[in-house]
């Protein structure tokens, strides 16, 4: 309300005082500006077990007179409700002097190698004060260390079920009949809930540079920065990836180890042709190229047992059944393990339907080393 007040007004200063008012805060009788109200960010150690208390503080700019309150409610980001925190909604309320109150989220420990996972607690209808920030984000960091080398287990890959007759459906469903066959392969593991930015269905994956070291921006893509191997966080392997040169995806090899060790009785075939590189085609000759060079800062570059390559298989994939996101180089066609059968054959890994087979040691198939300890 303008209101007109008289002056006996002498010299500037008094003026400054006289005529009309009637801007907000002047009329001693106009309400003082509400406190504004926010919620802050923060973040915790996942733990391998039980659970533990994501703390988040709801704060004032100033205090009130009065209570402040708010509802919150959490909000699954990467992080899923049930497996990896409690889902949790109600008030939060900050008492008359205070400028301050808190909100526990109880965030559930497990063993499993993943990415930081995050979500979210939204405040409305605050009470008392403006709301400032609405939205805390919880951070669930991954403390689990990479999985010893060789000391863990990949899942498989799939993702939808099966009834009597047919596969690929939804899991659970009383439509698709699958709720008939409980407790299929893609409900269980890591396939569930997997976060598809560091390795499809439960896979972890890290892309390397030619010095080993993890990529800074790990969603770049291959055509604009080329990585020179992967490491699977889950099983502690790291892998080759093909390149020009000695390392053409098209090169294919026989089976071939003269080192007396794990060769069936046999050393196998030595390659009959030269590679465009100049080196035998064959796995040894290979294996020795690919040592030499030190790819990724590494020397102990081998053939895969047919464990660790099947590691690689997943199996709700299109073909070639492997997360080409991380490993773009791949043939769909059959792959050398490092697993002798008989004396003059050898396992391998067809990534067309991701079986394993025997072949003769004479063939010529694909090649994908792997660096670190081996699974049984």
């Amino acid at each position: 309300m303008l209101r007109q007040y008289c002056c006996l007004c002498v010299g500037v200063a008094a003026l400054a005082g006289c005529g009309s008012r009637g801007e907000s805060g002047d009329d001693p009788a106009d309400p003082p500006a509400l406190p504004q109200l926010g919620i802050n960010s923060v973040s915790v150690g996942e733990g391998n077990s039980g659970s533990s208390n994501l703390t988040f503080t709801v704060t004032l700019s100033s205090a009130a007179a009065a209570a402040v309150t708010a509802n919150f409610t959490t909000a699954d980001g990467t992080a899923t409700t049930g497996s990896d925190y409690a889902a949790k909604s109600g008030t939060v309320t900050i008492t008359p002097g205070n400028t301050s109150a808190t909100i526990d989220v109880l965030v559930l420990g497990d063993a499993d190698m993943e990415s930081d996972e995050t979500f979210g607690v939204t405040l409305s209808n605050a009470s008392g004060a403006t709301l400032a920030v609405a939205t805390g984000t919880g951070t669930i960091t991954n403390d689990d260390a990479p999985a010893a080398l060789g000391a863990g287990l990949n899942d498989t890959g799939t993702t939808t079920c099966s009834n009597a007759l047919n596969n690929g459906l939804d899991c659970n469903s009383a439509a698709a009949g699958t709720d008939a066959f409980p407790g299929q392969d893609a409900e269980h593991g890591r396939d569930v809930g997997g976060v598809d930015a560091d390795g499809r269905a439960g896979f972890v994956f890290t892309k390397l540079d030619a010095a080993g070291a993890a990529l800074a921006d790990q969603s770049v893509s291959f055509d604009v920065a080329p990585w020179t191997c992967v490491r699977d966080d889950v099983t502690g392997l790291v892998w080759e990836i093909k390149a020009d040169g000695a390392r053409n995806r098209d090169f294919r090899y026989s089976w071939f180890n003269s080192s007396g060790v794990d060769d069936g009785g046999r050393a196998g075939i030595r390659g009959v042709t030269q590679c465009s590189t100049g080196i035998s085609c064959d796995t040894e000759s290979y294996t020795a190229a690919i040592n030499a060079l030190g790819l990724c800062n590494r020397k102990d570059w081998r053939l895969p047992t047919r464990t660790e390559l099947l590691s690689l298989v997943e199996h709700g994939a299109a073909v070639p059944l492997i997360d080409t996101g991380f490993f773009p180089d791949t043939v769909s066609d059959r792959y050398w393990s490092g697993s002798p059968e008989q004396a003059a054959s050898a396992w391998a890994v067809d990534l067309r339907n991701g079986s394993t087979l025997v072949e003769q040691r004479s063939m010529a198939l694909f090649v994908r080393l792997v660096s670190g300890g081996t699974q049984p």
